[in-house]
């Protein structure tokens, strides 16, 4: 019998799915979606995993089947073997990374050793990076803030657009300005 049997897989894609419906504006995540490919990726990942990470602390049952459909994942992209493109085994480590910064659950046992190149590879600006995605979770507009910092730490600063750093640049002034 497999560690999770294709119906939970199947659940937890989804789950995850539902979870982006729910939770994810399409209008704010595209206006400060970067415009390089590897960045994008990135941020993608990471928007996934804010809403997953809503979702899994309000449904104790979606956690399980968004783990099976992590494995899954990592399993078809040829990444648990080490067959996988540098950047796609980065982002799906990065975004397992924020994972559990946002839910306090660990990686996957089988992503051990994917994780352990990870953190190595990332170093401690990226992890400092990462908590701050658990504090603006609940945030969208923040969280893509968080989410570009992070970027910025895996050297990928650059694919982020001068259009969209002035976005982000004219939203904190905003945000500022406003008494609290």
């Amino acid at each position: 019998m497999p560690a999770h049997p294709e119906w939970q897989k199947l659940r937890g894609h989804a789950d995850r799915l539902a979870l982006r419906y729910a939770h994810h504006q399409v209008a704010l995540h595209s206006r400060y979606r970067p415009a390089g490919l590897r960045a994008r990726e990135v941020y993608d990942a990471l928007e996934d995993v804010r809403c997953q990470s809503i979702g899994s602390q309000v449904l104790a049952g979606v956690e399980k089947n968004l783990e099976a459909a992590w494995l899954d994942t990592l399993e078809r992209n040829g990444v648990l073997k080490g067959q996988f493109l540098r950047t796609t085994g980065v982002t799906q480590a990065v975004a397992l990374l924020a994972r559990e910064k946002m839910t306090g659950r660990p990686p996957p046992p089988e992503a051990a050793s994917l994780m352990a190149k990870t953190r190595e590879f990332i170093g401690p600006r990226t992890l400092a990076a990462l908590g701050k995605l658990g504090d603006a979770g609940a945030d969208q507009e923040r969280y893509a803030f968080a989410a570009h910092d992070l970027v910025k730490t895996l050297d990928l600063g650059y694919e982020i657009g001068d259009d969209v750093e002035e976005k982000r640049k004219t939203r904190e002034a905003q945000m500022q300005a406003v008494p609290g």
